[in-house]
């Protein structure tokens, strides 16, 4: 009778631990999201969530500070505001935290009001997303409090400049105007290169509303002994920086300008190289 009494007592203890537990989750669940009316209002929110890290997602290749996934759901309104950004994808994860505001229509009886007739509730939750975190764990994670942190206003995004709109077409079909004999020298080819992208340049700077801090500096692509090199009778041109980049290869009997694959222009990969154009470019 005893050990029956104390097996009983045993899975009593254990419901009782389950239900503790699945209380406490529920109230954090519910404590997590502010003006909670519905339990789909939690997976209305997370699902708003999921969608916006999608789209920060997509700033992934072109920057790795936390602001420009940011910027990809930053706008005018309250329904978006940034609450923390740190770190960086290369230095153990960008990391982001949201919180969101969506408004949602109250329930009439027992159904839904058409929308616009309905009087509206606004629900709240605070979410953080790492990109290139090393777990490779991204989110969102639904944070239990939201931060007590100031609202982080981003400003207008800064300014990068690219090299000019046509330049290759224009670099192409100029270096094919030379001779065999000065396609196989590296002064005729630079000079040819450095008059095109003054060319080119000039052209950009004519577009109206152009500023010429989003075009870049010849001065600044086209300086140095690396941009222009010579490999087994091949000329390799490279012309730019960062992920701007334009590549070309010159012998005698070819001539080809091109951009090189965005992955090859990430950190740690072969980046804009003179000499890797002068071998073809190939990954």
């Amino acid at each position: 009778m005893r050990r029956t009494w104390g097996l009983w007592g045993t899975a009593v203890l254990g419901v009782a631990t389950a239900v503790t537990l699945i209380v406490a989750h529920v109230m954090s669940e519910r404590a997590s999201v502010e003006g909670l009316e519905t339990w789909g209002d939690i997976a209305f929110l997370d699902d708003y969530a999921e969608n916006l890290g999608i789209v920060m997602g997509r700033a992934r290749g072109h920057s790795s500070d936390p602001e420009a996934f940011a910027r990809r759901v930053d706008g005018p309104g309250p329904d978006v505001e940034i609450l923390k950004l740190s770190g960086a994808t290369h230095e153990g994860g960008a990391e982001i935290v949201l919180r969101l505001r969506r408004h949602r229509p109250e329930r009439q009886g027992w159904s839904w009001m058409p929308p616009g007739n309905a009087d509206t509730y606004e629900i709240s939750a605070c979410y953080r997303w790492v990109f290139g975190a090393p777990d490779g764990r991204e989110g969102p994670e639904r944070l239990r409090k939201c931060p007590d942190n100031p609202v982080i206003h981003l400003g207008p995004p800064p300014v990068v400049p690219a090299i000019p709109g046509g330049f290759p077409d224009r670099l192409e079909a100029d270096l094919r105007l030379l001779n065999a004999a000065d396609r196989e020298s590296e002064s005729a080819v630079a000079r040819t290169v450095r008059s095109t992208y003054g060319e080119a340049a000039d052209a950009a700077l004519d577009v109206p509303g152009t500023h010429p801090d989003e075009i870049l500096n010849s001065n600044d692509v086209l300086a140095g002994d690396d941009w222009l090199v010579t490999v087994d009778n091949a000329i390799g041109i490279a012309i730019g920086q960062d992920r701007e980049c334009v590549l070309g290869r010159v012998t005698a009997h070819e001539v080809r300008v091109w951009h090189p694959p965005r992955i090859a222009l990430e950190r740690g990969e072969i980046g804009c190289s003179a000499s890797w154009a002068a071998r073809g470019g190939e990954l």
